[in-house]
């Protein structure tokens, strides 16, 4: 059995696949596209509203709809005292930042630093367990391109960890089911039946695969 997940569920799949040393029920590996290093790097990052003519905007207001409608749901059944304030604020108040200490550390009962780390890959890359491709755009709105060289040191020497580096795969273009898309799903697809984009790849110009393996 293998795992994909995109975006904010790529750090899911990453820990899924850390997870895995402890609950095996990952017999096949892990797929994570265009994901994040740091938690708390992220969280600060998608909080502050960029200018209207930022490629993130059109990320940003999306996440802004969702967060209000997210909100407004929990109004319905959330009666921590600690999450009031933020539960309260202004319509489309955009500031994941409270999220995390207001209502996502009171949930958990954990210190906020804590839940940064645990949701962080760069902690726990290193001692992933069974095969994990990462695959990241050079073109991502959200998560610039030199996630992936930090991503590339945290791993250490873990042979059982993949990057590979597309010009244009980001997560708009994966849903749309651009030629960017095509692209992923295709090296995705090589590395998962052979683990060897590189032999499999048609075109290796067009993207980087940093590995481990012999």
């Amino acid at each position: 059995m293998a795992v994909v997940g995109y975006s904010l569920g790529e750090s899911s799949i990453m820990n899924t696949a850390y997870q895995s040393r402890d609950h095996p029920f990952l017999t096949g590996g892990a797929v994570a596209w265009n994901g994040y290093v740091s938690m708390k790097r992220m969280v600060e990052y998608i909080s502050r509203r960029p200018p209207l003519n930022d490629f993130f905007f059109p990320v940003y207001l999306a996440f802004s709809i969702m967060n209000e409608m997210r909100r407004q749901d929990m109004k319905g059944y959330m009666e921590d005292p600690a999450s009031l304030p933020y539960l309260q604020e202004r319509p489309f108040y955009t500031d994941f930042r409270r999220y995390m200490d207001e209502v996502v550390v009171p949930h958990y009962s954990m210190e906020p630093d804590e839940i940064y780390r645990l949701s962080s890959p760069a902690e726990f890359i290193s001692a992933v367990k069974i095969p994990l491709l990462v695959v990241h755009a050079e073109d991502d709105p959200i998560c610039p391109i030199e996630e992936m060289d930090e991503l590339w040191r945290a791993a250490g020497e873990s042979s059982n960890v993949d990057i590979l580096v597309l010009p244009t795969a980001d997560p708009i273009a994966l849903s749309m089911g651009s030629t960017g898309a095509g692209t992923d799903r295709f090296c995705a697809a090589s590395w998962i039946t052979g683990r060897n984009v590189r032999a499999r790849w048609s075109r290796p110009r067009e993207c980087r695969v940093n590995t481990r393996r012999e």
